[in-house]
């Protein structure tokens, strides 16, 4: 992603008291209420406390890593990492919940092909370019030849959630987060990272040879 992206986030509350009469009178009801609560001077107080909310949320590239998926003409196996960063920013104990969505225009690798995990960590990992360094595959088994991606095991944090796609386009949250201020008009980061792999089936996938995987990963405030 080339672009950054500012969240504005405002509660507002507004309490309206309605009094509603009406003058018509043909009998009543008579009651009595007594109250035979202790006299602990506290019953019956009413004490709620509004959450905070950070003021401002950043979304933006991390310097250093790969911030976009780029590969063509993988194997099954294959797996790709973007990274971006969240920034908030108010006063302490101030809380951001994001969620993070994934709007996929193009899917044509079909059901249970395609697998998202979202990982979080509070310090930078500098996933560059084929961060996994996967690399081709070909194995010969009697009369076929397998084509595949074998790719490193490395860390991007912690997972949030992961996800498997079930073809064509559709808009899948593939995660939620929330960030909370430690001190006052002081940045807090957290970098995220979106690993896209391309599942190997260990079976003939002979049907999706050639086709696309599109889409875009956006932060938005939780609901």
């Amino acid at each position: 992603m080339e672009r950054k992206n500012t969240i504005l986030l405002t509660v507002i509350a507004i309490a309206t008291l309605l009094v509603a009469v009406v003058g018509a009178t043909f009998a009543y009801f008579t009651a009595t209420i007594t109250d035979n609560r202790n006299t602990d001077p506290d019953s019956g107080k009413t004490n709620i406390t509004a959450g905070q909310v950070a003021n401002t949320t950043v979304v933006a590239n991390v310097a250093g890593a790969a911030g976009k998926f780029t590969a063509e003409n993988v194997y099954p196996g294959h797996k790709e990492v973007a990274a971006l960063q969240v920034t908030a920013n108010g006063a302490a104990g101030s809380k951001t919940v994001v969620d993070f969505t994934y709007d996929v225009t193009t899917n044509d690798l079909g059901a249970n092909n395609v697998k998202v995990s979202l990982y979080k960590s509070t310090t930078l990992i500098p996933t560059t370019t084929n961060y996994f360094e996967c690399t081709p595959s070909v194995e010969t088994v009697g009369d076929d030849t397998h084509y595949s991606e074998t790719c490193q095991t490395k860390s991007v944090g912690t997972l949030v959630k992961e996800t498997t796609l079930t073809g064509g386009s559709q808009k899948v949250t593939i995660g939620q987060d929330s960030i909370t201020t430690t001190a006052a008009n002081t940045d807090e980061t957290v970098y995220y990272y979106v690993v896209v792999e391309f599942v190997n089936q260990n079976a003939d996938q002979n049907a999706v040879m050639g086709k696309t995987l599109e889409g875009t990963v956006s932060v938005v405030p939780a609901a």
